[in-house]
């Protein structure tokens, strides 16, 4: 992007397979970098995460602050908690990484991005999650043996969800947007 690390503002991160707890992966990153006037956290939003950290970061960019310059990230590591002996969800899922440099402009002809439309529907937080590993079931030697931190998916319920939530959303999107769909 032709920036220098001290011209980051922010630096946000997608992931649910972080480094660690904590710190963030993005302060992790920040050091790595050497971006020392960036503010830095992670979101965890899973598949959706690295269009959550663009919103986020745009918001911040048009927010009327000081902010310039963001950083956004999505990466996972899937394979770090994947149950290979699971066959309905091991052949789903990789690793893979993304970033993208946010610059806040001049140019009063309009915004880069011309719709979002995120969503969250917690009440399906059992069909693709992560069961132990949290303060809710700290790891032991029987969450351990009993593969609870490994991602457990219920395919079926998960493929309706998507399909029908995703077809709603790129409606809304293409709408607000004023993109004609041709």
């Amino acid at each position: 992007a032709g920036l220098a690390p001290a011209d980051l503002d922010v630096i946000v991160v997608a992931s649910i397979t972080g480094d660690k707890i904590f710190p963030s992966t993005a302060c992790i990153l920040q050091s790595k970098l050497g971006a020392s006037n960036a503010f830095c956290f992670d979101i965890s939003a899973a598949c959706s995460g690295l269009l959550y950290a663009l919103e986020i970061g745009n918001s911040l960019l048009k927010s009327g602050g000081r902010y310039k310059k963001a950083l956004v990230i999505g990466a996972e590591k899937l394979s770090a908690i994947t149950d290979w002996t699971d066959r309905s969800t091991c052949v789903l899922f990789g690793d893979g990484a993304a970033a993208l440099v946010l610059s806040k402009t001049d140019d009063n002809d309009g915004d880069s991005i011309l719709s979002v439309d995120l969503g969250s529907n917690g009440n399906y937080s059992e069909i693709l999650h992560l069961p132990a590993g949290g303060t809710a079931m700290p790891a032991t030697h029987e969450t351990i043996d009993g593969h609870l931190h490994y991602l457990k998916m219920g395919g079926q319920e998960v493929f309706k969800l998507a399909v029908t939530s995703m077809v709603e959303s790129c409606r809304r999107t293409i709408a607000e947007s004023g993109v004609p769909v041709e």
